[in-house]
């Protein structure tokens, strides 16, 4: 027998189905179309549809199946249009052709699916029908008017679902919820038009409501497994996690639609995530396997992901992204993408989360607050503040809402609105010492610093174990200048040394011991060699001239901090600057000394002090040109003394004796209202130095 290669048969399979199809009428192809558009494979189905379609172009309903099978809007379009004219004019068609049709002008696109509307036969039309077409176009009016007429012909629960929808969609929600109660009182409505009524329930925030419309659909017999699983939904954003847990137990694997049962599992893993419940969402894992139901792709990863993050997994939050990636769009799964990015400080993504929820779910107030804190920690307080307002507006608030508003307002110094957000948590948590401890930092922001002194120190004597009363009593004593009392109130002080040494570090330079600041500064660095310990000691260091010492330390800094110095430029030019000035008053390396100002002048382009200290590395380099040019470009080179002084020196050591004359006397006009804090610069000093150049 002869033998076939595996590619020589998978060619005559090819070939034989292609045979075999060209053999197909038009009828059998489209029945074989038919089959595979019900197993949903549509790609096929519409290769068979235009097969039929080629035979026989004049069939309306080849091309309307055509049209259902394929992605592509234009064909989409070409077969509808192809269905309309070869007679079938139904609604259906007509509202897929509105859809999809080209206008430049909406009006035109209203007026020509009007008319289509005329062409289908009176037994298709209905008021009803007309309200659909005019909510393609986003006509609410017309709508509302036309599914009226409607409702007063033959009231039906779909139609108050309409109206309610186009009111909610003009931005009216009370007149949405009002339609809802009246076809509920008129017992118009049926399971699916009291799930809407509990969405627009919540959406106005009637909350207590909600329990009493699930009871009264078990009287009524509406109380279907959909029902119930929203019933589980409210429970769970209730945060009533008992209820939640029964109810979808209940519903989880049942045989049912797919998707059904994946949103009771969904909630069940969200719930003991919610109760940190690591053995009960390892029983989910291991019931996947053992009931029998069809698992969906991602499943399993997500309620893994649940339980690495039980037990702080590292690899949880991205098994969690890589299971929602795959999964279909549910609630539950938003939420705790959002709720779980926030808690790593993914703000971005956390944010991606909750813009996804829907807008009933987003308005509670515990999901609001989470949205508002991610918003804040990226950065976009402004809305946070104004979701939080809206909020304590319609009386709705918990304390995590005022202490977020709070602390955003604090953050932005909207200092009456941190003022009115605090009272409301001391009238509700006055001996809180957290609420008490927030009050004494508003008391410092307001200046009453005898009264923020007075309730810190009565916080630290109650909770002398909590050193953060005591370092904010201290920082509170210094701010009164009271110097003298934090050093005694550290002597018995049973707080570790690294958290009030730098309190007491500059307590000491204030009162002139440097001695003993100095000492302290070397204690602290050898329990805490942070950037910030060495910074303010290299500072201390410049300040009592000790260079030498400023320019091992600003090195030192430099090479352990470069990459987080790089990404907070402001600090990163101020210690460049500050390495700068103690190489060029130390005498080092003047040509660094330049790069590093040049650096920092990059960074920092209108801040004065660096401007000074890169004029004096220039001038120190003999790089008088360079001086000239940079000052008299400089924003503030006309109004600064200092870099005037800096401009005149370099136009006498360029030997230009006219315009450093000049320069000086545009100086000496300046005087006495702008004063120097370098002696011996004054008028008379001026006044020597234009009479040493003018008798040259």
């Amino acid at each position: 027998m002869k033998k076939y290669q595996p590619l020589t048969i998978v060619c005559l399979l090819v070939l034989t189905t292609l045979c075999c199809s060209d053999r197909l009428s038009h009828e059998e192809a489209f029945a074989r179309g038919n089959e595979l558009f019900k197993t949903n494979n549509l790609r096929r189905a519409y290769s068979y549809y235009k097969r039929a379609i080629d035979i026989n172009g004049s069939e309306p309903l080849y091309h309307w199946a055509a049209a259902k099978s394929t992605s592509n809007h234009n064909l989409v379009f070409i077969h509808a249009q192809s269905a309309w004219d070869n007679g079938l004019k139904t609604f259906d068609v007509l509202t897929v052709m509105s859809a999809l049709s080209q206008f430049a002008d909406s009006n035109q696109a209203l007026q020509h699916a009007i008319s289509l509307y005329g062409q289908i036969p009176d037994s298709a039309k209905s008021h009803e029908r007309l309200g659909d077409l005019f909510i393609l176009f986003s006509q609410y009016d017309s709508s509302i008017i036309q599914w009226k007429k409607a409702q007063e012909e033959s009231p039906s629960s779909a139609i108050c679902v309409k109206i309610a929808g186009a009111y909610a969609r003009k931005g009216e929600s009370d007149q949405a919820l009002s339609v809802l109660e009246s076809c509920r009182k008129e017992k118009q409505l049926d399971e699916q038009g009291y799930i809407a009524l509990t969405y627009f329930l919540a959406m106005d925030h009637q909350y207590p409501k909600l329990d009493s419309v699930f009871h009264e659909t078990y009287r009524l017999g509406l109380y279907t497994d959909a029902m119930q699983l929203e019933h589980t939904s409210f429970a769970l954003l209730q945060r009533d996690f008992a209820l939640a847990e029964s109810l979808s137990t209940a519903l989880a694997f049942i045989e049912c639609d797919r998707l059904f049962g994946l949103r009771a599992r969904v909630m069940l893993a969200f719930i003991y995530r919610s109760t940190n419940n690591h053995e009960k969402i390892q029983d989910l894992i291991s019931s996947l396997d053992k009931e029998n139901i069809r698992q969906i792709e991602g499943e399993k990863e997500l309620y893994l992901s649940v339980a690495g993050f039980m037990r702080q997994k590292n690899n949880s939050l991205q098994m969690l992204s890589d299971a929602r990636s795959v999964l279909p769009r549910l609630p539950f799964v938003e939420l705790l993408y959002a709720r779980e990015n926030y808690i790593e400080g993914n703000y971005k993504e956390a944010l991606a989360g909750y813009r996804n929820l829907p807008d009933f779910l987003v308005q509670y107030p515990h999901v609001l607050v989470g949205y508002a804190s991610a918003l804040g920690g990226g950065g976009n307080d402004e809305q946070a503040l104004a979701l939080l307002s809206d909020m304590h507006r319609r009386k709705m608030f918990s304390r995590n809402s005022l202490e977020l508003f709070r602390d955003l307002a604090l953050r932005n110094n909207l200092i009456h609105e941190s003022v009115s957000a605090q009272a409301v948590l001391e009238k509700l948590y006055k001996d809180d010492p957290g609420v008490r401890y927030v009050s004494a930092i508003i008391a410092i922001q307001k200046g009453q610093l005898e009264k923020a002194l007075s309730i810190v120190s009565d916080l630290y004597e109650e909770y002398p174990r909590e050193n953060q009363f005591g370092i904010l009593m201290l920082r509170v004593l210094y701010l009164k200048e009271e110097y003298n009392a934090i050093v005694e109130a550290v002597r018995f002080s049973e707080m570790p040394f690294s958290l009030y040494g730098s309190i007491l570090a500059r307590a000491f330079i204030q009162l002139g011991r440097d001695d003993q600041a100095h000492s302290t500064y070397l204690d602290l660095i050898s329990k805490d060699e942070s950037l910030t310990t060495l910074l303010e000691y290299a500072q201390f260091i410049v300040g009592i001239g000790d260079f030498n010492k400023a320019v091992t330390l600003f090195d030192k800094i430099l090479n352990r901090f470069s990459a987080d110095l790089q990404n907070d430029s402001t600090k990163y030019a101020v210690i460049l600057n500050n390495f700068a000035w103690s190489l060029l008053q130390s005498n080092q390396n003047l040509t660094f000394a330049q790069k590093l100002a040049e650096k920092a002048v990059e960074l920092l382009p209108g801040n004065i002090q660096i401007a000074d200290t890169y004029a004096t590395a220039l001038l120190f380099n003999k790089r008088y040109r360079r001086c000239i040019k940079f000052i008299q470009s400089h924003p503030q080179g006309s109004q600064s003394i200092t870099l005037l002084l800096h401009l005149a020196r370099a136009f006498e050591e360029s030997a230009d004796i006219n315009r450093a004359v000049r320069t000086y006397r545009d100086i000496s006009a300046m005087l006495p209202e702008k004063q120097l804090d370098h002696p011996p610069v004054n008028s008379q000093w001026i006044d020597e130095k234009i009479a040493l150049l003018t008798t040259r």
